[in-house]
């Protein structure tokens, strides 16, 4: 995401400073990066993160802050230490959390009668009994703040449900009010809609659809294409235009043979497709930054079909997965193999910038060495439980 939205502004003629939690980062080997910097956790040390923020801020003489993940909620909760002198176009922090946390935005989505899967929360593990019989399976259990794949876990008859979700809750670690949700699994085909809003009015949008994913169950598209799907956008823009939302966003549909799409959540923030929207024609980054500087971009509602964009090295990661489906091992190999189609854009290869791939792909096996984990997740997260 942030290679993808430094590249996008290095080629407007735009500067761009990038700041990470952690080394080795993509973007400080880039050539397209004009300056780097190394910040405390925002997890673990808000108030430092944002100290950080505001003096580099002041010493690269810059004028626009634009979070790419889930840092940008510590920045949303902390943004009046930083709009004296910096350009922050982000929701305000309680809009975020509405979409960030899945039972706030299923009830939501519920009152505004939006096409959502069967959703229970519950408060105790006692209440699991209760519903068990109940459920249509299989069932996902969710967490409530989470992102991808991160503590999904399936089920598949009553009685796995009760054991399944204790061990979830007390692995990971959560309490009373961070118990998980669950969910009916919903077969289908994934798509995203992705969209920037200026104070309530759409300004942008690109829809792609998933042609494959990593992880396979719940990950991010490695490999995408440019659709058009007119009842998700409707979809999307109707939760978005009731909030009045501001900024960036990324909704998640699963399109079924018999319901139609099922909206499954909006991420509050940059997507890791981010690239698609690019090489599509709807450079988000760009038109984000030249919204906060100018008040307001000229809409970009229409954009080609049919492009492919691909993240190699999450698509290499995902080959091991695929092969294990019963699909024909062969033919899925052999389209693997097509390393450099003439009809597919990349996310991290570039010929002419080759050094950040290459940071990429050591970037898992550093993390290990020095955190004991291949998760790059940020330490102090929610997302930092042992999983």
């Amino acid at each position: 995401m942030a290679y993808t939205a430094m590249k996008s502004m290095a080629r407007q003629g735009i500067k761009a400073v990038v700041g990470d939690s952690f080394s080795p980062s993509m973007c400080f080997h880039s050539r397209y990066c004009h300056g780097h910097f190394i910040y405390p956790s925002p997890y673990l040390f808000p108030e430092r993160f944002i100290e950080t923020l505001a003096r580099k801020a002041r010493e690269y003489g810059c004028r626009v802050l634009i979070p790419m993940h889930e840092e940008g909620f510590v920045i949303a909760r902390y943004r009046d230490r930083l709009t004296p002198f910096l350009k922050v176009p982000l929701a305000d922090y309680d809009q975020i959390m509405t979409l960030h946390s899945k039972d706030r935005f299923y009830t939501l989505a519920q009152q505004l009668g939006v096409p959502i899967p069967k959703t229970y929360s519950v408060s105790c593990e006692e209440e699991i009994e209760e519903i068990a019989g109940a459920l249509d399976y299989p069932v996902i259990i969710k967490p409530r703040r989470a992102h991808g794949s991160f503590g999904l876990s399936y089920v598949y008859s009553p009685g796995e449900l009760s054991k399944v979700y204790e061990q979830l809750t007390h692995r990971l670690g959560f309490g009373a009010e961070e118990m998980p949700i669950i969910q009916e699994y919903v077969p289908g085909t994934k798509y995203s809609v992705c969209m920037l809003y200026n104070r309530g009015e759409l300004r942008a949008k690109c829809t792609f659809k998933f042609l494959r994913e990593f992880p396979i169950e719940g990950g991010t598209a490695v490999l995408r294409v440019s659709v058009r799907n007119d009842r998700m956008e409707q979809i999307a823009q109707q939760v978005l235009d009731h909030l009045r939302w501001h900024g960036i966003a990324e909704a998640e549909f699963i399109l079924t043979q018999d319901r139609g799409p099922m909206l499954m959540e909006i991420n509050p923030r940059f997507w890791g497709s981010l690239y698609q929207g690019v090489a599509s024609g709807v450079d988000f980054p760009y038109l984000l930054y030249r919204m906060a500087v100018d008040g307001d971009v000229d809409p970009v509602l229409e954009y080609p079909l049919g492009v492919k964009t691909r993240w190699l090295w999450g698509d290499w990661r995902a080959l091991c997965d695929y092969l294990r489906r019963p699909l024909s091992q062969y033919r899925m190999l052999l389209d693997y193999l097509k390393f450099y189609r003439r009809d597919v854009s990349y996310d991290d290869f570039s010929m002419d910038d080759p050094l950040p791939f290459v940071v990429e792909m050591i970037y898992p096996f550093v993390s290990f060495l020095t955190r004991g984990t291949f998760n790059p997740v940020e330490r102090g997260s929610e997302y930092d439980r042992e999983v």
